[in-house]
This record gives C-alpha cells, sequence and structure tokens, in this order.
C-alpha cells in the first residue's frame, strides 16, 4: 500500500459518482492495494481510454 498517497490523496467526502469514477482511475495507477468497486469499472476503463487518446484523434 503506498501510504503517502492515500494520505495526500483523500476520497473527497460525500465524492460524486464522477469524483469517485477519478480517484480510483489515479488510484488504481498510483497504488493499487485492492481493485476498483465492480459498479465503476466501465466508467474508469472509458475516463483512461480519453485520457490517453490525444487531442483531436477519434473525432469523426
Amino acid at each position: 500500500m503506498n501510504r503517502s498517497w492515500h494520505e495526500a490523496h483523500p476520497m473527497p467526502p460525500k465524492a460524486t459518482r464522477q469524483q469517485r469514477v477519478e480517484w480510483h482511475l489515479e488510484h488504481a495507477q498510483a497504488c493499487g492495494c485492492r481493485p476498483p468497486p465492480a459498479s465503476l469499472l466501465d466508467e474508469i476503463r472509458e475516463l483512461e481510454k480519453r485520457r490517453l487518446t490525444p487531442a483531436g484523434e477519434g473525432a469523426t
């Protein structure tokens, strides 16, 4: 477990679904001490894909 990352990046209180998705994506990249909740996996993967696609690519 990356204790320093967890201390520096607490989950926001009453986090929105989008905040949770973003937090879990960052967590998986920085720590990964546990998997993200299954209920968020599709949205996490989609966000990761959008972040990896350079601006302008994929647009039709």
